[in-house]
Order: C-alpha cells, then structure tokens, then sequence
C-alpha cells in the first residue's frame, strides 16, 4: 500500500484530506492566495527574518560525531562545512538551502556518490527544476529534475537531500509566508499611506493671504516666487518677515498623527517574527529587561534549535547508510549562540579546565594558540575522589578517630 499519494509535477500531492485542506485554508486564508517569493523578498522584515536565519545556520558548523565524539578530520565534515562542491563553499550551501525552504516551502540538493556510495559532492537544485511523485503501487519516491538547458533525469530518494520546516506530510513542504499574507498586506498598505503623503499630499509650510486683490494665475505664482526667494532657504533661518497691512502669512501644522500610527505599528512586524519562529528583537522590537545573553539563549533554544534539527534529521537520514548511522550522527556547534561575549567564553574554559574536561592545549586552542610540549595532561582539584571508593575513604578515616568512651557519654564503636 502507497504511503503517500501520487504528485503532479509542481511537487504537491493531488490528493488532500478534508481535515488537511481544512488546515490549510487557516494557515493561509480562505482564499488560498500566498504572496509570492519576489514580492515576499521585498518587505524589509521578511528579508531580515529569511538572513537572519539562513545566516546564523549557514555559520554554524555541522558536526560529525563518531559515537558521541566530533570528527573534524571525517570527509564528510568537509563536505557539509568548507567544500561541498567546485562552486560555492559550504556556508553559502547551507544558506541557500535554508533560504528557499524558507521563501519556497522547501529546497534540494543532490548527492553525488562515488561508485562506493560515498558522499563526494553536493550540488543545490533550483525548486522550479524539481519535481517528485511515487508510482502507483510502490513505497519508493522518485525526483524528477528537469535543467532549463539540459537532459531530463531521475534522481533517486536517498541521492536527494530536501530540505523542508513545516510538512502535513512529511514529503510537502509549506512555507512560513502562506500564513503572513494580511500581515504583509497590512504592512505594504501602510508603507504605501507614508510615502503618498508626501508624494502627493499639499503638504504646505504656510498660506500668504492678499489683501483686496483679485490676482490672476500668473501673478500669484509670481508673487509666491519672490515671496519664497526672499523668505525661505537655509540663509532667512530665523530671519525677519516684513509685510504690509495688504499681506497676511499664516504658519501651518502638518497634522503627523496618521504618521506616527504607521510608524507605531509593529502588529505585522511581530506576526512575522512569530510566523519565521523569531524573539522580536531580531526584527528591531526593542526586549526590556533581557540580556544579551539571555535573549541568545532563548533565541538557540526556541528557535534555531528546531531548523538545526529539522536539518540534522535530513543529513541523517540522507548520508549515513548502514551500518553507518549506528555510529555516526550529524549535530550543529552551538557555542557561538551558548558563548556571546569573551567574558563568558572565558569563564567556559576556565570551568572546563579546572574540572579535567579540557587539557591546557585543548584550552588554547579556543583562542587559537599553539599548543605547548606536555599540554596534552588533565588536572582535576584532590578535592575529588572516585564515588566506587567513597566508603573505603570514610572506614579509613573512622578507625584513625579516637573512640569515645562510655563515661564521655559515647557508645563503643568496634
């Protein structure tokens, strides 16, 4: 029995339940309008919620751990990290894998294999080159990539990394934008008051009023030249106005209260923030009483952890083949997030130091130097001492005591 329905070539399935359709029409309103990726890039807080993230994930490492111990040396932490293919480097894979999951729903990249099955490279393919369906009958998905100027061809499943956030299905992927489109709406409409006001409103700094003068269009434009060739400019700042009793000049106030409510209202700021999984303060939403240090942590905890583990699932279902994922598992370094100024990274490997976790070497190696001769040893405080030997301690140290005598009120101890 197929686990999945059969898809057309836009990569969404034909076949949608009443209950999921019924929760898609929530996410992204009832008409199933979406606003679109290019239109979507342009709000400056969806272009700072999609860099801000595709940002801080691109720059941070992707570990290979060998039983629960990294392996830098391991090829395929090259491969994730500095050099994934001949044309960009790691960090730009990952950002742009992570980028159009988040614009376009989801994002893939094939891996190429050498004749052993071993990772060699792995190369992004642009969404509207990719589509996938499963054939009746079977359990297995298929990839079809279709190149704009190049040869049609099958990709299996396990060559085929896709990358997605949010899925009814697990296969499809939905994109954060399909629940923002009144929040952007709202938000271009706004922007759209603000710049109209001045773009066409008579946004007038004053009326000079003639008295018992019937002027034609020529002269009142040519006395409202001279008028402000005389009175306005940097030079007549603070100057003298001189007038006779034909002339009165009123100064007018521009009425800014429909400005502050556009520049005041964040309503659509934070809906965004909340829809990508952001604190507020990564949108510009001032936090009080928060450090930064706290605010990165929440951040690391609430937010960056779900896509590091959305994308960790992936690399581990994807690269590690038998008996491969019994021993090994990818895991994203977090200590840029976990260590925000030096104060605290220092005070780690001081702690780590102190308590034989880390050798002097692997001390100086957080800051770069070089390691020293006999820098490989670890020291522990004496005040330690093996838990499985604990009582042999504390019997020793009893029978040195002197044993109290009954007439002192103590009882004999053998």
């Amino acid at each position: 029995m197929a686990f999945f329905r059969s898809m057309n070539t836009g990569g969404e399935s034909n076949a949608v339940s009443a209950n999921d359709q019924a929760f898609i029409d929530i996410i992204m309103g009832a008409d199933g309008e979406t606003y679109t990726t290019i239109n979507a890039i342009k709000n400056s807080d969806i272009f700072t919620a999609i860099h801000t993230l595709a940002s801080d994930i691109a720059s941070s490492p992707i570990m290979v751990k060998n039983n629960g111990i990294a392996d830098e040396m391991n090829i395929l932490y090259k491969l994730l990290n500095e050099r994934p293919n001949e044309f960009y480097s790691g960090y730009f894979l990952k950002f742009i894998l992570v980028a159009n999951a988040l614009l376009n729903a989801q994002s893939y990249a094939e891996i190429i294999r050498d004749s052993d099955g071993n990772p060699l490279d792995l190369v992004h393919l642009r969404n509207s080159e990719v589509s996938y369906d499963q054939p009746n009958g079977t359990n297995e998905i298929i990839y079809t990539y279709t190149p704009s100027n190049g040869k049609q061809r099958i990709i299996k499943r396990e060559n085929m990394l896709h990358i997605k956030f949010f899925s009814l299905n697990g296969i499809t992927g939905v994109s954060p934008l399909s629940s923002l489109k009144r929040e952007i709406e709202s938000q271009e409409a706004g922007k759209k008051l603000y710049v109209d006001f001045f773009r066409r409103g008579a946004n007038l700094s004053g009326i000079l009023n003639v008295k018992k003068a019937n002027l034609d269009d020529a002269a009142r434009k040519n006395m409202k030249k001279n008028f402000e060739s005389t009175y306005s400019g940097d030079q007549n700042q603070q100057g003298i106005l001189v007038l006779d009793d034909t002339m009165d000049f009123k100064q007018l106030e521009v009425n800014t209260k429909v400005l502050e409510i556009v520049n005041n209202y964040n309503h659509g700021t934070k809906q965004i923030a909340k829809a990508f999984g952001l604190p507020p303060h990564k949108l510009g939403i001032e936090q009080t009483n928060t450090s930064i240090e706290q605010a990165n942590l929440d951040y690391l905890t609430n937010t960056l952890s779900n896509y590091f583990n959305a994308i960790s699932a992936e690399l581990n279902y994807k690269l590690l083949s038998y008996p491969l994922y019994n021993q090994y598992t990818f895991e994203f370094d977090t200590r840029k997030f976990r260590e925000t100024d030096a104060k605290t990274k220092r005070e780690n490997v001081i702690a780590l130091l102190q308590n034989g976790i880390y050798s002097l070497n692997d001390a100086l190696a957080q800051y770069g130097i070089a390691s020293v001769p006999n820098g490989d040893k670890r020291f522990m405080s004496l005040n330690y001492v093996d838990i499985e030997i604990m009582d042999e301690i504390q019997k020793a140290k009893a029978k040195s005591l002197p044993i109290p005598s009954a007439s002192e009120g103590g009882e004999g101890i053998e």
